[in-house]
């Protein structure tokens, strides 16, 4: 409880008490945000909206539903969020139903006011356009959606949560053990897991220690028990081992009670280790899928938009503002919202350490020197591209003048005495692509980005791998401080020795500082490691090396002998730990390989072809005729609705060369983004270091072979043709 002095002083206008009370406020506000879950906003509506609505009549409520609420503890009745998923599906068709209309009104199938006539039209659209029931389905797609993402949150949600804590809860039930090895009392074991561990199991035994408080249970043992039977809904494993570690209290001989225990401890870590290696597994196939829909499909798509261009010049794939938005806007997002659903899948085996900008020296000035050199590195790749496309690209005013039909200085105005047809004629079978502008406009933005990317992780990304090979040497260095203080020794003493038996490990440098601090500086064992003035761990943001050294800090307490049994227990619960994380590296490992080569390689290089096979097809679609009679046999074959040039005429397409290729290109950048990004986080989870530096040069990698394919395939198409 804050003194009366710093109430006073917080309700102080003016002196020292304001400066606490804004940095309490803030620390507050802070707090109160982080501790605000995720899905309260869902619980909030649902229960918002089943006071509104209200029961009505009998609600059926799923198996699996019911099982994710409980188990993901929410104060919200099941029936809830039937009647939101329903409610808002009303919602959601209405929306559609609008989108529709307004569809319709723009492409032209209705107008205001209505008549008769668009009736007899509109009927006539009905049975020839199949774009017309793709809009009139909006409504029904739109409620569908709503109502199944409403229905189907909570199961995911618990789902998810139980996929990603599987390695937090593990270590619940071995701090658990270990606990219990040292001194048989449930509480005190429930209490020191809780305290020095995260994920679904620790909130489930938190909840237990306060409905304890209150008096809800008659003991730990009968809490521990609703635990097991809450949690078995979705692990056998998890609740055998809480059975268990019950059972261990009616052993008195305690070599059967540690057999019980260890058992326990071994059953979840085979478990997890083989949900873990299943669920990794399991993301092969719909990484494979992920390709076809972010390089396939489209691949498909953009053969097909040029034929369907010059047959109907009408359809909206000939408008360039909608390829641009299906193709650079709709599609990727389509990839994201996938490889995003692929990931939440994907188990949360191992996190790398977050590096502060604070840790590398002069952050914010090499911060700013990056965007300086960026934009200089673009401005100079453009002038370089403009140059380039003033000396080789081809024009309408090159072909004028090379062909001797208008002068070097008066080209404009000799054009502009000239009708169409003329000037087609003599640019007829001409290539003005600008190639030149289009390929340097996107190797200026990726060189621009690649190298900010590049400059503002090379020093995170080595301070990074620091952390990680300390990270690693941990297990080692606590088996010696665990051999060390079972001789008897002092963890004084135990922190020299790990110096002495690994020199060249750079966790020994750790421990010496902790040494140093201790003797020299006088500081007890929690200060040396945690003090945020002179702690060791504070240049550390390992979260793991954190968590591990309060359980040496917190084992040191019990004396010598029974610190050395509990820093043996710790350094064999990190081993188990390290075996998960490794299968789980193997199996994402071979489809993180396969990404990254659809990435740096496959993607680019089949884009770019597909600029030269637009120009084969476009040729070929161009020289098409129709003679002159034939569209009824075309009617009698179902493709009556189908727009053919007819006698001699050639429509040609209807989407310009240059707005193709810039589409593609754009694309093929996004898609070797999005592959990366999922690739880097499918293997290394969320390491945004590491994916920003894979970018920088993935994102160069690409360019230059999409450009380079492009440019030999379109050269070898116009040599052939």
């Amino acid at each position: 409880m804050p003194s009366e002095r710093r109430k006073r002083d917080r309700g102080a206008k003016f002196g020292p008490g304001l400066i606490y009370d804004l940095f309490y406020r803030k620390r507050q506000r802070k707090e109160e945000e982080k501790e605000t879950p995720d899905y309260q906003k869902f619980v909030d509506m649902c229960i918002q909206t089943y006071r509104k609505v209200g029961k009505t009549k009998k609600i059926n409520v799923s198996k699996d539903l019911r099982d994710a609420i409980e188990f993901l503890g929410w104060e919200l009745p099941p029936e809830a969020v039937v009647v939101t998923a329903q409610q808002y599906a009303v919602y959601g068709a209405l929306a559609g139903a609008i989108l529709s209309i307004f569809m319709l009104y723009g492409l032209g199938y209705i107008g205001f006011p209505p008549s008769m006539d668009m009736l007899y039209s509109f009927l006539n659209f009905l049975s020839m356009d199949p774009m017309l029931w793709v809009i009139l389905a909006f409504p029904l797609v739109f409620g569908v959606v709503v109502y199944y993402s409403i229905i189907s949150y909570p199961v995911s949600v618990a789902r998810s949560t139980f996929q990603r804590d599987l390695l937090p809860s593990l270590r619940v039930v071995g701090n658990i053990v270990l606990s219990m090895k040292l001194v048989p009392n449930l509480e005190k074991a429930i209490a020191f897991s809780v305290e020095h561990g995260e994920g679904f199991l620790a909130e489930m035994l938190k909840q237990l220690l306060w409905d304890l408080q209150l008096g809800m249970y008659a003991s730990a043992e009968e809490g521990l028990d609703k635990v097991a039977y809450r949690i078995g809904r979705y692990s056998d494993e998890f609740k055998h081992a809480m059975m268990r570690i019950r059972t261990s209290l009616l052993e008195a001989d305690d070599a059967k009670r540690y057999v019980l225990l260890d058992g326990a401890l071994r059953e979840v870590v085979d478990g997890v280790k083989n949900r873990m290696v299943a669920a990794a597994s399991s993301l092969y196939s719909p990484s494979i899928q992920l390709f076809y829909l972010g390089v396939f499909l489209p691949l498909l798509l953009f053969i097909v938009i040029p034929v369907w261009s010059a047959f109907s010049p009408n359809n909206p794939f000939g408008n360039p503002i909608v390829v641009v938005i299906v193709y650079n806007v709709v599609l990727p997002a389509a990839t994201y919202y996938f490889a995003k659903s692929i990931l939440s899948k994907r188990p949360q085996a191992y996190t790398a350490p977050e590096i502060p900008d604070r840790l590398v020296k002069n952050f914010e000035i090499k911060r700013r020197n990056a965007i300086l050199s960026a934009i200089a590195i673009f401005i100079i790749t453009m002038g370089v591209a403009y140059y380039l496309h003033i000396l080789l690209d081809n024009s309408v005013e090159k072909i004028l003048v090379s062909a001797g039909v208008c002068p070097v200085d008066a080209v404009r105005s000799c054009m502009e005495s000239m009708t169409q047809e003329e000037i087609e004629y003599y640019t007829q079978g001409i290539d003005l692509t600008p190639y030149s502008l289009i390929f340097g406009s996107l190797l200026a933005v990726t060189l621009a980005i690649a190298y900010y990317l590049y400059t503002i992780t090379q020093d995170k990304l080595r301070i990074q791998q620091e952390v990680m090979e300390i990270e690693r040497e941990f297990k080692d260095a606590v088996y010696v401080l665990a051999s060390r203080m079972g001789e008897g020794k002092p963890l004084e003493s135990a922190l020299d020795a790990v110096s002495e038996n690994m020199p060249e490990s750079k966790i020994a440098s750790v421990f010496e500082r902790i040494s140093y601090n201790v003797k020299q500086l006088g500081l007890t064992i929690e200060e040396a490691i945690f003090s945020p003035v002179f702690g060791v761990l504070r240049d550390l943001p390992s979260k793991r090396l954190h968590d591990a050294m309060r359980l040496v800090v917190a084992a040191t307490s019990l004396g010598t002998e029974l610190a050395s049994r509990a820093l043996a227990a710790l350094s064999e619960q990190l081993r188990n730990e390290e075996t998960v994380v490794q299968r789980i590296r193997e199996k994402t490992g071979e489809i993180a390989a396969m990404m990254f080569a659809m990435a740096y390689f496959v993607g680019p290089i089949v884009m770019g072809i597909t600029v030269a096979l637009e120009k084969v097809i476009v040729s070929s679609v161009a020289s098409v005729t129709i003679p002159e009679g034939q569209t009824e046999a075309l009617s009698e074959l179902g493709l009556g609705g189908v727009q053919l040039p007819t006698g001699l005429e050639s429509k040609g397409p209807a989407l310009p060369d240059w707005v193709f290729i810039a589409t593609v290109g754009v694309y093929t950048l996004e898609i070797t983004a999005l592959l990366v990004w999922f690739a880097t986080y499918l293997h290394d989870g969320p390491n945004r270091v590491t994916l920003y530096r894979k970018l920088a040069i993935a994102l160069v990698v690409a360019a230059v072979l999409f450009i380079a394919s492009a440019w030999v395939s379109v050269s070898l198409v116009q040599g052939m043709m």
